[in-house]
Formats: C-alpha cells, structure tokens, sequence
C-alpha cells in the first residue's frame, strides 16, 4: 500500500512539473501571489484532485483543506463559497481566485 501512494505521489508530481513546463502564467498579475506561492498552491490542488477532472469536488476539498488545518465542517462551508457556478467542483481558477481574496485579509 505505502509503495503504490509513494508512486502515485511521484506521478502526480511529474504531471504537475509537465503541466507547469507548458503553462507559465504570471501569478502575481493574474491572483497577486508570487511565483512560489502559486506553484505550492497548484501542487496542492492537484495532488487532491484524486480522479484528476480538474477540479475539486465536496471531498476532495476537505482533504484539501484538512492538509492545512481547516475543520471538515468549516471546509464544507468554504467550498460552498468558493463554488462561484454551483457546479459542485471547484475549479483551479475559483481556488486562486478564493486564495487571492484570503492574501487581501
């Protein structure tokens, strides 16, 4: 089991690096974070978008948000708000756009 998540990491890294070699944005124009931050961000989305549609779903952004210490209750509520379409799924540019809005506060 440890071996398979070892190697699931490894590929989800090695997509995110390929996908970033091809899609160099400017971060600090487009959501106000630099380079690092945007990187570790999109690191992060990535690595919890399990069935890798591009987007968040309901639990995949807990698990999100309990990597970095945010209740499962309170994530419920976040991702209800960050869902700006009512969709369901919280696509990448509604999570920067919600991290964006949390460097302003």
């Amino acid at each position: 089991m440890l071996r398979s998540l070892v190697g699931s990491e490894m590929c989800i890294r090695d997509r995110f690096c390929t996908w970033l070699k091809y899609n160099k944005a400017d971060p600090e124009t487009l959501y106000g974070l630099p380079q690092y931050e945007y990187n570790t961000i999109l690191m992060h989305f990535f690595e919890q978008d399990s069935n890798q549609d591009g987007s968040l779903d309901v639990q995949e952004f807990i698990r999100l948000g309990r990597s970095m210490g945010m209740a499962p209750d309170i994530a419920e509520m976040v991702f209800q708000e960050i869902d700006i379409n009512h969709d369901g799924g919280i696509d990448l540019h509604e999570y920067l756009m919600y991290r964006k809005a949390c460097r302003r506060h």
